[in-house]
């Protein structure tokens, strides 16, 4: 109709389909030239389409800055020093969670740990009680249809190390 999407390349009609995922997301990238044609057609003010290769370059900058940190840094875990990025505006990521994110984003976060000893007591014996409740689950063998169940325990792994980056510290056990 207004020549946004020609019919002579057969994956238009696939890359077209990704235009479906616009009402659920805030940024959406892409290096498709049909993409950079007609996404900006269709997002709200509060959406924001982004050419791949300047988020992939902004990316490569972001790894470079963490990657100078020291190994003491390093060791303690990506979460424990790249959880949000930089607070440099120089970075493309940093001004999209300026726009997308909640604006207290910027805000140091303080360690969080209990305020008394009886609260570290509560949560030493609140650990062991959830514990006690993993082994005896996984003790009983037999399987239980969800809806029978008291409560549902879902676990999933986390690798040690993705890359060249550390994600559990080795003081995790």
């Amino acid at each position: 109709m207004y020549g946004l999407i020609g019919a002579k390349r057969a994956s238009n009609k696939i890359d077209r389909n990704y235009l479906y995922y616009l009402p659920f997301c805030m940024v959406f990238a892409s290096k498709d030239r049909l993409h950079a044609r007609t996404v900006p057609v269709f997002l709200k003010p509060n959406q924001q389409f982004l050419w791949a290769a300047d988020l992939k370059s902004d990316l490569k900058r972001l790894d470079e800055y963490f990657s100078a940190m020291t190994d003491e840094v390093k060791n303690r875990g990506v979460m424990s020093f790249a959880s949000r990025p930089p607070l440099d505006a120089t970075f493309l990521t940093t001004r999209l969670w300026d726009a997308f994110m909640a604006p207290w984003w910027r805000d140091p976060k303080p360690d969080r740990k209990p305020a008394t000893p009886e609260e570290a007591e509560r949560e030493r014996e609140l650990l062991k009680e959830l514990n006690a409740e993993v082994a005896a689950a996984a003790a009983a063998g037999e399987p239980i249809h969800v809806q029978d169940a008291d409560f549902v325990i879902l676990e999933s792994k986390v690798p040690r190390q993705v890359g060249k980056w550390k994600i559990i510290p080795d003081s995790v056990k």
